[in-house]
C-alpha cells in the first residue's frame, strides 16, 4: 500500500512540475510577444519619421528644379 500511495506522490509532483513548467513557458511567450509588440511600435514610429522627410525631399527636389526651369527659361527668353 505504502508503495502505491508513494507512486500517487510522484505523479502529483510531476504534475505540479509539469504545470510550473507550463507557467514559466507562458509567461516568457507573453514577456516576448509585448517585447516583439513593443519593438513593432518603434519600427512603425520610425518608418512615419522617414516618411515625412521622403516626402518633403520630394517637395524640395520639386521645387528646385521648377526654379532651374524658370531661370532656364528667362535665360531663353532673354537672348
Amino acid at each position: 500500500m505504502d508503495k502505491l500511495d508513494d507512486s500517487e506522490i510522484d505523479y502529483k509532483q510531476q504534475l505540479i512540475n509539469v504545470a510550473n513548467q507550463v507557467s514559466n513557458v507562458s509567461s516568457t511567450v507573453s514577456s516576448g510577444s509585448y517585447q516583439i509588440s513593443s519593438n513593432i511600435n518603434k519600427v512603425d514610429n520610425s518608418l512615419g519619421t522617414t516618411n515625412l522627410l521622403l516626402f518633403i525631399l520630394i517637395i524640395v527636389i520639386a521645387f528646385n528644379t521648377l526654379v532651374k526651369w524658370k531661370i532656364a527659361t528667362k535665360k531663353e527668353q532673354g537672348k
